[in-house]
């Protein structure tokens, strides 16, 4: 998901800062490939954050749903993974794709995501709630996703990490 606006930052600061935030975002939209896998940038138009995070499920869900559609008939798939609760993994939940739907945490989104509204709160609870696996990076915040969705969510813990490069 890629939302071709500037930040109100970058605004406030007329037009320099669009400038240097145009130039942080080549190929905003472009296709590109990551590590040997097509990624095709989903657009999508949303109010400023700091106002409307908790929403922007709501504003990601039109363009996302006609990007599955159009990627299940290229090639047909089982499971749509969203790297975040708030706000894609709630947009692939109002995309009503029939695929199982799994979505993962790292924190900022059961943390700050979660709190910054009754909205934000309400929604990240259905998401987490209608995922079919919730994956958390650690037992805490499989812990904080089974208070914001309730004990009934599947989860399971990942925990992320890198191997060490040589000294």
């Amino acid at each position: 998901m890629r939302r071709p606006v500037p930040p109100i930052s970058a605004a406030r600061r007329g037009l320099p800062g669009l400038r240097d935030w145009a130039r942080s975002v080549p190929g905003l939209l472009e296709r590109f490939e990551l590590d040997g896998i097509p990624v095709e940038p989903v657009p999508f138009v949303a109010p400023p954050r700091p106002w409307s995070y908790g929403s922007w499920g709501w504003w990601m869900a039109p363009t996302l749903a006609r990007a599955l559609a159009g990627l299940h008939e290229r090639r047909p798939f089982d499971l749509v993974h969203a790297q975040s609760i708030l706000p894609v993994g709630h947009a692939v939940l109002l995309s009503r794709r029939r695929a199982a739907r799994g979505v993962s945490t790292h924190g900022p989104d059961i943390t700050h995501a979660a709190e910054a509204s009754r909205l934000a709160r309400r929604e990240t609870a259905r998401t987490l709630r209608d995922a079919d696996l919730v994956i958390a990076n650690s037992g805490w915040a499989e812990r904080r996703c089974r208070e914001l969705g309730g004990p009934g969510i599947s989860t399971e813990v990942v925990h992320l990490g890198a191997d060490l490069p040589a000294p």
